[in-house]
């Protein structure tokens, strides 16, 4: 795997884990974790799970 795609899907991983678990904490320190919340975060962790799948794939290559 070429190192500027490790790079970039490492920072897709860690920044949309982070954002998810963020938010996540912001809902719950504010009460309104709720099904919106969760709607909102679903992209996130799927965005997280792809880039993951990627980036352990590269490197099983």
């Amino acid at each position: 795997m070429p190192p500027m795609k490790f790079v970039l899907l490492l920072a897709l991983v860690i920044g949309s884990a982070g954002l998810s678990i963020w938010v996540l904490v912001l809902a719950i320190e504010s009460d309104h974790l709720d099904g919106t919340t969760l709607r909102a975060i679903i992209p996130l962790a799927m965005l997280a799970a792809l880039a993951g799948r990627a980036l352990a794939r590269g490197r099983s290559r």
